[in-house]
């Protein structure tokens, strides 16, 4: 389905962006149509054209801010630092995750336990093995 975009807005005073670059990890957006493509809906394109419009725009009433898992904006210096690499990924990071309230430790502890549990168990079937193998030995 092609997009159609509307009248062209009047002209607007753009940042002088020439030294940075935006990165935009879009990976959440859309759906996966098959592995190398994935279909944008018309949300989608409007929050990337936002985002764009945002960073590119001098009006005081839309600062751009990066966000944490979607956008970050980058000087040439920064990308100089990550080795030239242009992964939105090495820039824009992880989002922010909604604080549940659980403690880590809370949260780790029963699975710690089970492999520890986990491991007493091979321990024992470990020493069994080997006890085996030791009567075998003095049997043949």
């Amino acid at each position: 389905m092609p997009v159609v975009f509307g009248p062209r807005p009047a002209k607007r005073e753009v940042s002088d962006r020439r030294d940075e670059v935006l990165f935009i990890d879009a990976r959440k957006l859309g759906h996966i149509l098959d592995r190398p493509h994935r279909e944008l809906n018309d949300e989608d394109i409007a929050c990337l054209s936002d985002a764009d419009h945002v960073w590119r725009s001098k009006d005081s009433a839309n600062d751009y801010s990066d966000t944490p898992g979607f956008g970050q904006s980058a000087s040439l210096k920064e990308i100089r630092r990550h080795g030239h690499a242009l992964t939105p990924g090495c820039y824009v990071g992880a989002d922010l995750t909604e604080d549940n309230g659980e403690l880590f430790f809370d949260f780790m502890l029963p699975p710690l336990a089970d492999q520890r549990r986990i491991a007493q168990i091979l321990g024992a079937l470990d020493d069994k093995i080997k006890l085996n193998r030791r009567m075998n030995e003095i049997l043949e």
